[in-house]
C-alpha cells in the first residue's frame, strides 16, 4: 500500500508550517529514538507534559500538532438523512444518538463509550470502548439500513482494547489504534487482524493515527510513535523534539 502523503511539523497554533518532509525524513527540530525499554522511562512518558498527534488534510499529508492546539469534534455521522452522533463520557457512560433530519423516528443507544466511526456500504461501522482503572475493554458495531428505514445493530465485535482512532486505509479496510496497539479491521466481514501490540501504550495514550508510505504515525504523549515495515512485521520507532530526547527518571525532566 503506496501512499502519497507526506509530513509537516507545526509547534502550535497559528505557527507557519515548514516545507513537507517525504517519507522516511524527520522533521526539523526532531530526531529519531527507540522506543523506551525500562518501566521508569515508560512511566515518564505517562507524566509527559506535551502530548502530539497526527492529522491529514485533503491532500493526504500529514501534520504533527501539538494536541492542546486541536479540538475534539466528538463523533459525527452525517447521513442524507440525518446524523449519528456520538456522546462519550468516559466512566460515566455515553450514547449513540440518530437524530433524523423529519420528525419521528429517532433513538438513542445507551451504555456506550463511542471513540471513532467510519461508513462502509451504506453502512455505519463504530468502535467504541473505555480504558479506565483496571477496565480496557473495546467492541465495534454496525450500524445498518439495507433499504428499509429501521436501523439494525449487531452484536458487538470484541477487541480487547479499547479504541481511541481509526483512519481508512483502503476502501475496505479500518485502521484501529487502540490502548494497546494498532488493528486492521476489515470492514465486509467484520473481521480484526492485529497489526502491532505493545501493552505498555496503556501509559501514553495513542490517540491518532495517520499513513505516511507504508508506515503509520500515531500520537501520543511525549511524541510520535512510527511503525515501520519489516518483512511480516512492524517495527516500533519514536520521533521526539531533538530538545527532549529522553526524559529521565526519576523526575522525568527532559535530556537532549
Amino acid at each position: 500500500m503506496l501512499w502519497a502523503s507526506w509530513i509537516v511539523m507545526a509547534a502550535a497554533a497559528g505557527t507557519a508550517a515548514p516545507p513537507p518532509i517525504a517519507e522516511g525524513e524527520v522533521p526539523k527540530g526532531w530526531v529519531v529514538v527507540d522506543p523506551p525499554r525500562e518501566a521508569a522511562d515508560w512511566s515518564c512518558i505517562n507524566q509527559s507534559p506535551e502530548h502530539w498527534k497526527v492529522q491529514g488534510d485533503s491532500a493526504d499529508r500529514v501534520s504533527i500538532v501539538a494536541a492542546a492546539a486541536t479540538a475534539d469534534p466528538g463523533l459525527r455521522v452525517e447521513l442524507p438523512d440525518g446524523l449519528l452522533v456520538g456522546e462519550n463520557r468516559g466512566e460515566w457512560g455515553g450514547s449513540i444518538e440518530w437524530q433524523p433530519k423529519r420528525p419521528g423516528g429517532g433513538f438513542a443507544y445507551d451504555g456506550l463509550n463511542p471513540a471513532v466511526a467510519t461508513v462502509f456500504n451504506g453502512d455505519v461501522f463504530i468502535a467504541e470502548g473505555l480504558m479506565h482503572m483496571d477496565q480496557n475493554r473495546g467492541s465495534v458495531l454496525r450500524f445498518g439500513r439495507g433499504d428499509g428505514p429501521r436501523w439494525r445493530i449487531t452484536d458487538p465485535h470484541e477487541l480487547g482494547a479499547a479504541p481511541t482512532a481509526g483512519v481508512r486505509a483502503n476502501n475496505s479496510d479500518w485502521m484501529l489504534v487502540t490502548s494497546v496497539g494498532v488493528i486492521r479491521m476489515e470492514l465486509p466481514r467484520l473481521w480484526p487482524h492485529t497489526l502491532y501490540r505493545n501493552r505498555q501504550w496503556e501509559q501514553i495514550y495513542p490517540d491518532s493515527i495517520r499513513p505516511l508510505g507504508r508506515s503509520w504515525l500515531i500520537g501520543a504523549r511525549h511524541g510520535v510513535i512510527r511503525l515501520v515495515p519489516l518483512g511480516e512485521r512492524y517495527i516500533e520507532q519514536w520521533l521526539v523534539p531533538a530538545s527532549c530526547r529522553q526524559l529521565k527518571a526519576p523526575d522525568c525532566k527532559c535530556a537532549a
